[in-house]
């Protein structure tokens, strides 16, 4: 009989083959991922890196070309004339390399751009903006304290502005609280709940302005949506519809609605053989910087004519001018200026001056003491500096040393000699004969000063003006100017990258400063290749300009930037850039 375990059977466990290998693969593949991943993210961080890097040369390269610039400012006239003038020098402000290939760097350089406004074709040119050839708003309250409504008056000149903005933007610079008839004080922004009122002061920056009941930025900038220059005229679809219509808000463009507020100022946008027209934007017109050293030849401050120590002006006066010329001020300080005629004159000397008696007359300006005379002691004194106008060596000799004021800085003035005619348009007192005489008569664009013509009274040694006249402009213009805007692209010879800036640098100031920065890198290069190297831009000479990136059509408008500084860039350091 048979017997059967009553356990069941037990058969040998088999191992499983290959899962030792199967472990390892994985681990293996595991761990060739994970380099992978950390190679790809090495290699990004990598490109980060020389992106940061290159954008740090590009922004120290912005940085070099606004020393340049502030370096410049400080100089006088005649040493910027030495290296060839900041209007239009190729040989100083293009295609400016600061870290060569050659040299492990990656061939950043910088080119300096500016408007060309002397021609109807309009493009850049290579150098600075002088300030003052732009009105300063400062100066619309000191001519409506000289003539109550001056001020509107002069901004209803402006293309495209209405009385709602112009009283708005009385009302947003002047002192008081008093709410113009069209205007827009503290009540007006609150009752619409917004988050800033009128400053009641100056602007820090044009921009500012944009805060201003009315005002666009179809005003300020017209369509120059990629701030390089262009006009844009061919594109004014970018515009919002209300601000393309000639209702209220005005008009940028050459039609009917505009023609009330556009005097002669017209640039133009060029692209091959198309030329559209269209009027200055307020931002070429307008500045808040504008400012001139108030120095004689040698770089001193003036003579203040004005001066309370008889004794001591005399000796200033007499040191550079001749005692006649001293004898003659002191004596008019004494005891004013008198009607002509009255019998023979004779000429001042120092004996005729009593130093004991105090002054009791005050010169308005210089131009005073031409043709004019004094009555003293029974006698009649005439002033050794003639008004006639075949003689003005003497009286623009006086110029050089002599002013009204103890200030070393003189804000506000417009430079006679190179605003265009848009600007010239707005001075009261300048009616269109005049300013026509004047860009006939004045030296052309970015060529030496001539002495005839380095005092603003060459408008009266012109005939262009009368003597009194000219007393009435003496305050409003000017030959000089030391605040300069520029417009910097750093850009790089091996790659794409480049950064752009808007900067005005102060060099009434001792010693010289940059008193504003605007970041346009966000709107890109802005200007072809041929022109940042120096190749699409012609001279002078009126020929045809190539500005470079036009827009064609659509396009989305520029960003609502706010302009202020960012911690991420340090060489944007300018104070108060942010709404009030």
């Amino acid at each position: 009989m048979r017997r059967f375990p009553l356990e069941p059977r037990r058969f040998p466990r088999r191992r499983p083959k290959g899962i030792i290998l199967f472990v390892v693969t994985v681990v293996i593949a595991a761990l060739a991922l994970g380099g992978m991943s950390l190679l790809a993210l090495m290699r990004v961080e990598l490109e980060a890196t020389r992106h940061r890097l290159d954008d740090l040369d590009l922004t120290n390269t912005v940085r070099s070309a606004a020393a340049l610039t502030v370096a410049l400012a400080g100089m006088t006239a005649d040493e910027r004339a030495r290296l060839g003038g900041v209007y239009d020098n190729r040989a100083l402000f293009c295609n400016q390399t600061v870290l060569p290939v050659g040299d492990g760097g990656t061939g950043a350089a910088w080119t300096i751009l500016s408007p060309r406004l002397e021609t109807r074709r309009g493009g850049v040119r290579y150098g600075l903006v002088n300030e003052s050839t732009r009105l300063n708003l400062a100066a619309l309250l000191e001519w409506d304290k000289e003539t109550p409504g001056a001020a509107k008056e002069t901004l209803m000149r402006l293309p495209g502005m209405t009385s709602v903005m112009a009283d708005s933007l009385l009302d947003w610079i002047d002192l008081d609280e008093a709410t113009r008839p069209d205007g827009a004080e503290a009540s007006y922004y609150a009752a619409r709940r917004l988050t800033y009122s009128p400053r009641n002061a100056i602007p820090v920056s044009l921009d500012e302005i944009l805060l201003v009941r009315g005002i666009t930025r179809y005003q300020i900038y017209g369509v120059d949506t990629e701030y390089n220059y262009s006009g844009g005229g061919r594109d004014r679809s970018t515009a919002a519809p209300a601000e393309r219509e000639t209702g209220p808000i005005g008009s940028l463009g050459t039609d009917a609605g505009n023609a009330r507020g556009m005097r002669g100022g017209v640039i133009g946008a060029a692209d091959g053989d198309v030329e559209t027209e269209v009027t200055i934007p307020w931002s070429r017109l307008l500045t808040v910087f504008s400012a001139e050293r108030d120095v004689d030849p040698d770089g001193r401050t003036k003579i203040d004519l004005n001066e309370n120590d008889l004794r001591f002006l005399y000796d200033e006066l007499d040191a550079v001018l001749g005692d006649r010329v001293a004898a003659f001020v002191i004596l008019c300080r004494q005891y004013g200026i008198a009607p002509a005629g009255g019998g023979a004159s004779v000429e001042p000397k120092k004996d005729a001056v009593d130093f004991d008696l105090p002054p009791r007359w005050t010169f308005q300006t210089p131009l005073d003491i031409a043709g004019a005379f004094v009555r003293a002691g029974g006698k009649t004194y005439a002033s050794p500096i003639t008004d006639r106008r075949e003689s003005v060596t003497s009286l623009f000799e006086f110029l050089d040393y002599a002013s009204v004021g103890p200030s070393a800085v003189i804000t506000g003035r417009v430079n006679v000699n190179e605003a265009p005619r848009a600007v010239l348009d707005l001075i009261p007192g300048l009616d269109s004969t005049a300013v026509t005489r004047i860009l006939d008569s004045r030296p052309q664009p970015g060529r030496p000063v001539p002495k005839q013509r380095r005092h603003a009274a060459w408008l009266f040694a012109d005939g262009i003006v009368d003597l009194d006249r000219m007393k009435s402009l003496w305050g409003k213009l000017t030959t000089g100017g030391d605040v300069f805007r520029a417009q910097i692209v750093s850009f790089s010879e091996t790659s794409r990258a480049a950064r752009r800036a808007e900067i005005v640098v102060d060099g009434s100031v001792v010693p010289p400063r940059q008193v504003f920065y605007k970041d346009l890198t966000m709107l890109g290069r802005g200007f072809s290749d041929e022109v940042l190297l120096g190749r699409g831009i012609a001279g002078t000479d009126g020929a045809p300009t190539q500005i470079g990136t036009l827009r064609t059509g659509g396009g989305a408008p520029p960003p609502d930037e706010s302009f202020a500084p960012t911690g991420d860039d340090p060489f944007q350091s300018i104070e108060g850039l942010t709404p009030p």
